[in-house]
């Protein structure tokens, strides 16, 4: 199940620090202190959507995953291997992904386009796609193939130093979705669940389809 918050600031600054304390230590990539408060922020708020979707999902807590990264560097739990699990965060939301197989999320917040972004991003197929379309279009597909990319190495645990434009994704291109639309789309043997706001895109990868997910608002967090 894909779960979605969106930042509104209700939660106070304090309970968030408290927290913190706690939740950023089982998933800590580089320590967090002297990090502006706005990115730590966001990496609480991850940790605690992390931490409500694994209760609502399997019954467990954060606390209980005994966090640990395999061989190729993707968050794991010793404790529940059985459990596969993702999260992501941008400046205005955070999603995670929990499931029994191998998944990836990403949730970016909206970009200008840059034309030598797109082709650092684009695979060769796809850049001649996006060379076909209206400047706005370009734009749009631009990010839902960002997300989509980020998503897919993140599933499969290579990460972005594999290079994002190694991945081709140009079967589904180009592909329209109304802002607030979910989308499921497949791919041979994996599932791409797609979401596009005005604020931000996301794409949760997974070879088991999803077929929603779920809204949970910040003060929702705040109160657990």
């Amino acid at each position: 199940m894909i779960y979605i918050c969106e930042y509104d600031g209700t939660i106070e600054n304090r309970i968030l620090q408290e927290r913190g304390k706690t939740l950023l230590p089982q998933l800590e990539e580089v320590p967090a202190e002297g990090m502006k408060w706005e990115k730590r922020r966001e990496r609480i708020l991850a940790r605690m959507l992390l931490d409500f979707a694994l209760q609502k999902e399997a019954g467990i807590s954060l606390d209980e995953l005994s966090f640990s990264l395999n061989k190729s560097g993707k968050p794991c739990s010793l404790s529940h291997p059985e459990i596969k699990f993702n999260l992501s965060h941008c400046d205005n939301a955070c999603a995670c992904i929990v499931g029994i197989a191998e998944n990836g999320i990403d949730i970016e917040k909206k970009f200008e386009y840059r034309e030598n972004l797109a082709r650092k991003v684009c695979h060769e197929e796809e850049w001649d796609i996006l060379q076909k379309l209206a400047e706005e279009e370009r734009k749009e597909q631009l990010h839902i193939l960002w997300s989509a990319k980020e998503s897919f190495v993140k599933w499969d645990g290579r990460g972005l130093a594999y290079g994002m434009n190694r991945v081709n994704l140009s079967s589904f291109l180009p592909i329209y979705m109304m802002a607030g639309e979910c989308r499921p789309v497949k791919l041979g043997e994996l599932w791409f669940y797609l979401k596009k706001t005005d604020n931000y895109t996301l794409s949760a990868c997974s070879k088991a389809k999803e077929e929603s997910c779920v809204l949970i608002q910040e003060r929702s967090l705040g109160a657990m």
